[in-house]
């Protein structure tokens, strides 16, 4: 069961969210100010997931997030900052406040269980490093996440107000040969890897549930994201496809840089360029991740032992 610091000074906002919580499964623990929530989250043994109130009297939502993280080595905590403010330059102070998320009042139920999974996944892939990530880590994702969340809102928005800028859906339900659509992405992408960047592709025929031109941005970010991460020196892509009991899955293994283990497991957060920081970051595995998720796959990336990288998408294969 995880736990879940709520802190709301609205009595009734607190009470009410305080069940919704628990009827999802989480031990919550409930603030009526923010001098409360910064002593239960400053305790080393406080939770770590806090849900908190932008305006409350004593220490404001702001104020408790830029304490917390002024505290050196302290325990990974997720926070999500709720606010009635919506503009996007509220969302971007939140965040380099030290907040990890901002969701404006009022907001649907669904989307913020989404966010409190997505909070906890961070927590546990961080505590499952085998050392903390470091400060400058930090710093980059909260950079990077001040910029995106905010164009993020602004694209909601714009389409809210004209439904029909959605076009075509990002992604498709449908099947796919993955030979073919590895084939046609490869194809698609070969200006953009240049040749330096050697791809080979290798596997049976095989049918997986999900539309060609998903499987193709999924593919097509992880081989964008190995394009950026080379910098400009030669290198090779090794892409294979195989059945897996009831999953197709695809591996595309590099010869590229040395990776940690704790930035390859950071990877499928919008920080797509740890192991050259060099280089201006990007969302290449983020997205592909979201893409691979959403139609009913996932992703998952792993340093390889004296360099390079092996990225793992899996799809529900069709059955035979």
């Amino acid at each position: 069961m995880s736990r879940i610091l709520l802190a709301e000074d609205d009595r009734v906002s607190r009470v009410m969210l305080q069940a919704v919580l628990t009827k999802w499964g989480h031990e919550v623990k409930a603030a009526a100010d923010g001098v409360e929530a910064f002593d239960r989250l400053s305790d080393p043994a406080g939770p770590n997931l806090a849900i908190l109130d932008w305006m409350m009297p004593g220490m404001t939502g702001l104020d408790v997030c830029r304490r917390l993280r002024a505290i050196p080595d302290i325990r990974p905590i997720h926070i999500i900052l709720l606010t009635a403010r919506s503009k996007g330059s509220d969302a971007a102070a939140a965040l380099e406040a030290g907040a990890d998320d901002h969701l404006s009042k009022p907001y649907d139920l669904a989307e913020l269980q989404a966010r409190i999974h997505l909070g906890l996944r961070r927590v546990e892939t961080v505590q499952q490093s085998p050392k903390p990530v470091g400060n400058g880590q930090d710093q980059l994702l909260q950079r990077i996440l001040s910029r995106f969340l905010p164009l993020n809102r602004l694209a909601i928005g714009a389409v809210l107000a004209d439904p029909e800028l959605l076009g075509t859906p990002p992604v498709r339900s449908g099947r796919c040969d993955i030979s073919e659509a590895v084939r046609a992405t490869l194809e698609e992408a070969g200006r953009l890897l240049s040749s330096r960047v050697t791809v080979e592709a290798s596997g049976p025929s095989l049918r997986a549930e999900v539309s060609g031109e998903t499987f193709s941005q999924v593919l097509h970010n992880v081989l964008i994201h190995a394009r950026l991460a080379s910098a400009d020196r030669p290198w090779k892509i090794t892409v294979s496809w195989t059945r897996e009991g009831s999953q197709a899955v695809v591996r595309c293994v590099d010869d590229g840089p040395q990776v940690l283990p704790e930035d390859a497991a950071l990877l499928s957060w919008p920080v797509t360029t740890l192991r050259n920081q060099s280089l201006a970051p990007g969302f290449g595995i983020f997205f592909a991740n979201l893409a691979a998720e959403t139609a009913g796959g996932w992703l998952r990336c792993t340093a390889l032992p004296g360099g390079g990288m092996e990225t793992e998408i899996r799809f529900p294969a069709t059955p035979e």
